[in-house]
């Protein structure tokens, strides 16, 4: 069986034809029609009968001539492709950025499987809607730096060398959006969070933010902007689809929309790349279609 149905309307049509065809050559249950009986040689005067077999050649039914025979249709052009159970497939989805497709479903609820012009597509689905959402925080971090208050002040717990850096980036901090009072030595009061990472991100969220300050080797001439930029990265991590959760149709033309609207639609935050293509010739070659007298012969 193909992976798809092609054309299953005609065929249904065609069983359909036959089983009549069939039933109007015996008797109608329940109906008010019956088929004649077939008269007897005896009583039917001039009739011809084979004396060998007692066969009445009259009542023989000739066979339908070649040209006649009721066959199943042949698919000679484009088909509407089908799945399985006899919908129809997706149809393509045309886009600016990323390559036109047509949806096929999903991979271990982690990967949406796609067919391209020129070969097969694989988009983490992770992946997409990370850049998707450091896109948007990135440009709402690039306006004016807002802030959002919280309900209540947080204390965060800081080890000696955090204790330290927050006296040292305190002024950084405050660019980025985390306002904060040194309670103790060891302890500091969070009161705001920028906007854009309030709601998925914890105010002890602070603790990684020194952390991304000094580590690494360029640690000493990294910006405050290098800083942001990958706190938004983290932050837009998040919120996003996770692998193993089964999406709608809907939603994920959704996604892949949204993605075709980045700038980068091809690498999440982090550097992941986000669509795999496997073109054609990878395809065939893997299955070998190109061994040596194949050319010409029936695909």
């Amino acid at each position: 069986m193909g992976l798809t149905e092609l054309d299953s309307a005609n065929s249904d049509g065609t069983a359909s034809s036959r089983t009549s065809s069939s039933r109007s050559s015996s008797t109608a249950r329940g109906g008010t029609t019956e088929t004649p009986s077939r008269p007897s040689s005896s009583s039917s005067a001039g009739s011809s009968s084979d004396s060998s077999s007692g066969v009445s050649t009259e009542d023989a039914t000739p066979s339908p001539a070649p040209h006649e025979r009721q066959s199943r249709p042949r698919a000679t052009g484009p088909n509407t492709q089908r799945t399985l159970s006899g919908e129809d497939a997706h149809g393509t989805t045309s886009f600016e950025t990323v390559p036109d497709l047509r949806v096929l479903g999903q991979l271990h609820d982690t990967y949406i499987v796609a067919e391209a012009d020129d070969g097969l597509v694989l988009v983490d689905q992770h992946a997409a809607d990370e850049r998707i959402n450091y896109e948007r925080l990135r440009e709402q971090f690039d306006g004016e730096t807002t802030t959002q208050a919280l309900a209540e002040p947080v204390e965060v717990a800081l080890t000696a060398e955090e204790a330290e850096l927050f006296g040292t980036y305190e002024d950084a901090l405050a660019r980025l959006g985390f306002l904060a009072d040194r309670v103790d030595d060891r302890t500091v009061e969070v009161r705001t969070v920028p906007s854009v990472v309030a709601e998925s991100a914890d105010p002890a969220v602070l603790r990684e933010v020194l952390a991304e300050m000094v580590t690494g080797e360029d640690a000493a001439e990294r910006t405050v902007e290098a800083i942001a930029d990958e706190l938004l990265a983290d932050m837009a991590c998040y919120p996003s689809i996770t692998g193993n959760t089964s999406l709608t149709d809907g939603s994920v033309v959704d996604l892949l929309g949204a993605l075709d609207d980045c700038e980068n639609p091809w690498a999440c935050p982090h550097g992941r790349p986000v669509l795999v293509h496997i073109d054609s010739d990878e395809v065939e070659a893997r299955f070998e279609r190109d061994y040596p007298g194949h050319s010409g012969r029936r695909e």
